[in-house]
């Protein structure tokens, strides 16, 4: 059996953010992955991937860390989804 992952560094400036934000959850989950990894993670792209209800439904998400500054003094951190039927049951 294998495992899909799928990375993205997810920052890339403000020009149309909202936009190109549901566009990398889209072209992320099109991909159906076991495990996924956003680096520099910021707080808008968290908001957006929270009300895509498949995300929500389907992946069990690590904490955040929200220890990291970025220019603005907007956080961004690395964030690790993993589906949750991949994860054993006790």
């Amino acid at each position: 059996e294998k495992i899909k992952i799928v990375t993205w560094n997810v920052y890339f400036g403000k020009l149309e953010q909202k936009n190109r934000y549901l566009k990398l959850v889209e072209e992320t989950l099109s991909y159906d992955p076991d495990i996924i990894c956003f680096q520099e993670a910021c707080e808008e792209f968290v908001k957006v991937l929270f009300k895509d209800k498949r995300i929500t439904k389907e992946y069990v998400v690590s904490p955040l860390n929200s220890k990291m500054i970025a220019p603005e003094n907007n956080w961004y951190g690395v964030m690790m989804l993993f589906k949750k039927d991949c994860i054993p049951s006790s």
